[in-house]
């Protein structure tokens, strides 16, 4: 069972590079600055490195109610096992070991990085909460390695954590709020990850409206309303 909630965007999307060029127009920081990527959608994007080779991005955006209404979308779309693959080519599996809860997920998931990269997988636990009264959704992502011992061949990715915030406002749009720290490990170049994490980031939120708004999705999900 495949679990999109479960996957830290900026942790998958810094393997990207092994399987995509990437043009780096970013510039290099030190660590612990921080510096705002310049780009003309509607997606906010900040950067900066927490440790020398562990990157932090925070991204926003703000979906109309059209389309983006339904808060318990998201629970869906993270969810969803079939499209996995369609917007993240590099996972090869992702499992869910234990779901203690409805409200917490244990999941492996394996990447294909591409020779001459050496394939990585990890193992992450999410845990998402509901405010009823202020409209929003928390999901909180850390490492959970010590539920799966590492394979053989395989570089396990340990610098794992990721938070999504999605919040309802009173004028029926949803604020979307994302920040992920990765660190694929390896012997990949710091520039060309970054790149290729913050251009895919950039293009998963310009498709975020388009993704929710998939009619199967418009219901309810446990304690999650569908807010439109």
């Amino acid at each position: 069972m495949k679990c999109l909630m479960a996957l830290p965007l900026t942790v998958i999307f810094g393997l990207s590079v092994a399987s995509a060029a990437a043009t780096d127009t970013t510039t290099d920081i030190a660590t612990g600055e921080r510096e705002r990527f310049a780009n003309n959608s509607n997606v906010e994007i900040e950067y900066s490195y927490v440790d020398d080779d562990v990157l932090q991005i925070r991204a926003r955006t703000e979906l109309n109610g059209n389309s983006g209404g339904c808060i318990a979308a998201f629970m869906h779309l993270f969810e969803d096992t079939e499209r996995v693959k369609d917007w993240i080519e590099i996972v090869t599996d992702a499992e869910l070991i234990a779901q203690p809860n409805p409200y917490t997920r244990i999941v492996h998931t394996e990447f294909d990085s591409h020779w001459p990269i050496s394939d990585r997988d990890m193992v992450t636990r999410s845990i998402w909460q509901y405010d009823a009264e202020s409209r929003a959704l928390h999901i909180e992502i850390t490492n959970a390695s010590e539920e799966k011992p590492p394979s053989k061949n395989v570089i396990r990715m340990t610098d794992v954590a990721a938070s999504w915030h999605i919040q309802a406002t009173e004028n029926g749009t949803v604020k979307v709020d994302y920040q992920g720290n990765s660190n694929p490990k390896g012997n990949i170049p710091r520039t060309s990850a970054r790149a290729s994490a913050i251009t895919a980031v950039e293009q998963t939120f310009a498709a975020l409206q388009t993704s929710i708004a998939d009619s199967e999705y418009q219901k309810d999900y446990y304690s999650v309303p569908c807010l439109e």
